[in-house]
């Protein structure tokens, strides 16, 4: 028999790989599939670019579909303020980025909306970022999110100075700290939360 391997995808991606033969996945949060079709599956990801916010963590890999209309319109909007901060502090905004180790014994890697990073900073895979923000979605759980950072530093050694999310619906920037606690204040960038969630643009919803 051959070894399977565990696949975790979202809705979108539930339906178009119920239809290839993998079971029901419209009731389900995670496909146990032979290593041969999650190559198919993963081959053909990459090949038409639907793996850009894919990722992987304890050998779960997770199928992510592209951010919808209203998360990437603040998602440009949050990258451009960060250019102008990061550049202000000697360091470089970029869009997603690979956060972990995509090759060895160990891959583990998240994908965040916005990646502030030293000038330096090159290759596929970065294991230190000054910034990570994550622009928080629909019904996305936040605390598993965090977790799933706190995993990977822990089996990557990635160094995160700061991680925050961007809520749009209430109007607010939640910063964690390098060990992951909730902060007011971003010492990276020397600004409350409540400022940056202004300058973001962000107004409550009514």
């Amino acid at each position: 028999m051959s070894s399977m391997r565990r696949v975790r995808a979202s809705p979108p991606q539930r339906d178009r790989y119920c239809a290839r033969g993998a079971g029901n996945l419209a009731a389900m949060r995670t496909l146990l599939a032979p290593d041969d079709m999650v190559d198919d599956m993963l081959a053909e990801r990459r090949a038409r670019g639907w793996d850009l916010y894919d990722y992987e963590i304890d050998g779960v890999y997770h199928m992510a579909p592209a951010p919808s209309v209203d998360h990437a319109d603040i998602q440009l909007r949050v990258g451009a303020v960060m250019l102008e901060l990061a550049r202000d502090k000697g360091l470089k905004a970029i869009g997603p980025a690979n956060l972990g180790k995509l090759k060895g014994d160990v891959i583990a890697y998240l994908i965040p909306d916005v990646t502030v990073v030293e000038p330096g900073a090159s290759g596929s895979a970065l294991l230190h970022a000054s910034v990570a923000v994550e622009i928080l979605s629909p019904n996305e759980d936040e605390d598993a999110k965090v977790a799933d950072y706190a995993r990977v530093v822990e089996l990557t050694g990635l160094q995160l100075d700061e991680l925050w999310y961007v809520d749009a619906t209430n109007a607010q920037v939640r910063i964690r700290d390098a060990r992951l606690r909730l902060v007011d204040h971003s010492t990276v960038f020397g600004r409350a939360a409540a400022e940056l969630a202004e300058l973001f643009g962000l107004r409550p919803s009514l």
